[in-house]
């Protein structure tokens, strides 16, 4: 694997995080300093903290800033906004185009909403990340069967697939 689907199954291993966790962090849910990535709304609609393994700093880093570029050329062509949970857009009108609430890892495609019209860009579809383990398992060779989720569950489990 590599690119972006390396680097999302790379989270997916390092800090234990689901597949829809990882593809919906947020800029501001990223801490280098403290080490720490902030879940929010994971499964049970709780929020959790889990570390920043050191080994993705650099290349979460470099996407990070790749996303940044994508945001100034979307808010350039008059877009640039992206969804935000519960009443947060009533609250703070403006916060779904500032750069701290966008997806790290964002769409390569922009949607449109069917209510609206409104046109932005959502967070990487979990399908591309998917596709890429399960050709990466098979060019592998490796003779157990491994998805997205297998990443979460040898977290923290030195000996996983080693029997």
């Amino acid at each position: 694997m590599e690119g972006t689907p390396r680097l999302v199954a790379s989270v997916l291993y390092g800090g234990g995080l689901r597949l829809l966790e990882a593809l919906r962090l947020r800029v501001k849910d990223i801490d280098f300093a403290a080490n720490l990535i902030v879940i929010r709304q994971g499964k049970g609609g709780k929020d959790r903290r889990t570390m920043l393994p050191e080994g993705v700093k650099e290349p979460l880093r470099a996407q990070i800033e790749s996303s940044r570029r994508l945001h100034q050329r979307d808010l350039r062509g008059g877009l640039g906004a992206v969804w935000l949970p519960d009443a947060l857009e009533r609250k703070y009108p403006n916060a779904s185009r500032e750069f701290a609430w966008q997806w790290v890892f964002p769409a390569t495609r922009l949607w449109t909403s069917p209510e609206t019209g409104a046109r932005g860009r959502h967070h990487l579809d979990e399908s591309v990340i998917q596709r890429a383990v399960r050709e990466g398992v098979r060019k592998s060779g490796l003779d157990k069967p491994a998805v997205c989720h297998t990443c979460r569950s040898c977290w923290g489990t030195p000996t996983c697939g080693r029997r």
